[in-house]
């Protein structure tokens, strides 16, 4: 049997645990400790994982599919399969942080995605044929989409629709157990080799919003810029134990995992594993959940088919932290977070360039045009026609008058055209002069401009710092201070076209 281990919260009594095996999944209530069974698959299938997603609303995810509950597991409706049985066997799924209506599924042949709440689905291409073992959308950079498949790790900066590959999980090199006398076979395997290198869970850090981690069958690996780079964890004492599960407590950044050896423990700034075995009968680990409650945290482990618990008590906060963390270190680092996801000063001096039309490709094209001018040829167009009268005299003897004779009128005509090309303007023309001028006029608007924007974007940057950090001592301040970042925002507007609300919009970003 599988035993799986999940914490949700109730609405009145607290934490829950979620509890998951082969076919059944139960709920303890941490004040009643007494477990229910919550659902039960039969014997056609398998569950994989439960997922409290807010309160009331449950995912079970099945080889059969999906099956979601919105009344607190009282009644249970299947929200997806599909058509290839490896599909519908559903390993992973997140709703999006700021709309619980879209929905990220990830199955054994396939990520899917919903809109609707489940009511249909669509399959994302870039991973169309791959396990997908983590599907994870960052609470903050709700852009970011972060999937781990078998031994690889993709990073989305468009919601879902493209990936790239970020890290790719290889077993390093090993040398035979006996070189010199390859017929000798050892007696045991060690039992945390698994048949290929695998990716088993990833979290995203409580303290850090850009700092990753990795559980694989290989070690941790962490990454300190969203995904983009990685690095792996010191082993010290862990040895070459393979990571089933990993958690970080929220307090102080202890790290806790979970291994076919042990749970092991790294606490901050010592750099060392340090196993917990303490009352435990079972080595083997399989899932972790970390609950605090006031002072203690409470570490719940499922080994074999036993769940454990141990208590830590929480050692006091790192000096940094100020007495009122809430409203100084806690508003920096989510005023800092903010920050980083409002369009950067460079976007919007661009988009004020772009507004005020005076981009370096406007000049460029200017200098561009003046000389294929002189691959254009000037054009002349002629015609001509005239009329000539003939008339001839015929001299008569000296008795008789001469006479006039008039014959047929003359005529010509004729056309011409002439092309005319200034190859000479190739290098350097009339023109260029004009354009000098015009060019030295816009880079001095140019400037302006940019210096205008970038003087109110800096000056809304420093409102918004002491609207967060300060924390104005009257009602009054506080909004004056609203209304004066709001007047910056209309200024930005106004130099970009709008570009900046729209894309505060965009990214659903609020400071009131």
């Amino acid at each position: 049997m599988t035993v799986r281990l999940k914490k949700s919260r109730a609405e009145k009594a607290g934490h829950e645990l979620l509890l998951l095996s082969d076919q059944n999944a139960y709920r303890m209530n941490a004040v009643e400790k007494t477990w229910n069974r919550i659902f039960s698959l039969g014997k056609q299938g398998s569950l994989n994982a439960i997922i409290p997603e807010k309160t009331n609303r449950l995912f079970i995810l099945t080889s059969e599919g999906v099956f979601e509950s919105k009344d607190s597991a009282q009644t249970w409706q299947k929200t997806f399969s599909a058509l290839e049985d490896r599909s519908t066997n559903s390993l992973c799924l997140s709703s999006h942080p700021r709309d619980p209506e879209i929905l990220y599924l990830g199955t054994a042949h396939g990520l899917y995605f919903s809109l609707d709440s489940g009511k249909s689905w669509s399959k994302q291409t870039t991973l169309a044929h791959d396990e997908i073992r983590k599907v994870l959308l960052h609470p903050l950079y709700d852009n970011k989409t972060f999937v781990a498949t078998k031994s690889d790790f993709y990073v989305s900066d468009d919601y879902g629709r493209l990936f790239r590959k970020t890290f790719h999980l290889q077993r390093p090199g090993k040398e035979k157990p006996y070189p010199d006398n390859p017929e000798i076979v050892p007696d045991e395997i060690e039992a945390d080799s698994p048949v290929s290198p695998s990716i088993f869970t990833v979290e995203i850090s409580p303290f850090d919003s850009r700092e990753l981690f990795l559980g694989t069958s290989e070690g941790i690996f962490t990454s300190h810029d969203l995904g983009k780079t990685w690095k792996s964890v010191a082993r010290n004492g862990l040895g070459k134990a393979q990571i089933t599960d990993l958690k970080i407590s929220p307090h102080d950044g202890a790290l806790f995992v979970a291994t076919f050896s042990g749970i092991y423990q790294l606490a901050p700034q010592s750099g060392r594993w340090t196993e917990i075995y303490a009352g435990m009968t079972e080595s083997s680990a399989k899932s972790l959940t970390l609950i605090q409650d006031g002072n203690t945290e409470s570490l719940y482990a499922v080994a074999g088919n036993d769940i454990f618990r141990w208590h830590r008590g929480l050692p006091p906060y790192p000096e940094i932290r100020n007495p009122d963390p809430f409203n100084n270190l806690y508003r920096a680092e989510e005023l800092k977070t903010l920050l980083a996801r409002e369009p950067s000063a460079n976007e919007v001096q661009r988009a004020a360039i772009r507004y005020a039309d005076v981009g370096n490709g406007k000049i460029k094209r200017w200098h561009l045009g003046s000389r294929v001018r002189a691959l254009i040829p000037d054009l002349s167009m002629g015609k001509d026609f005239s009329v000539r009268n003939n008339i001839d005299i015929d001299r008569a003897s000296t008795n008789q008058s001469d006479q006039f004779i008039t014959g047929p009128d003359s005529t010509t005509s004729g056309k011409d055209i002439s092309l005319n090309w200034e190859l000479g303007d190739l290098i350097w023309g009339s023109s260029q002069t004009s354009i000098d001028s015009r060019e030295k006029l816009m880079v001095e608007l140019r400037n302006d401009v940019v210096n205008e924007v970038t003087r109110m974007y800096y000056e809304r940057r420093r409102l918004l710092m002491a609207l967060y950090l300060s924390k104005p001592a009257v009602e009054q301040e506080y909004f004056d201070l609203l209304l004066r970042i709001d007047e910056l925002t209309s200024y930005i507007d106004g130099l970009t076209g709008g570009y900046f609300s729209k894309e505060l919009q965009k990214r659903n970003i609020s400071y009131a």
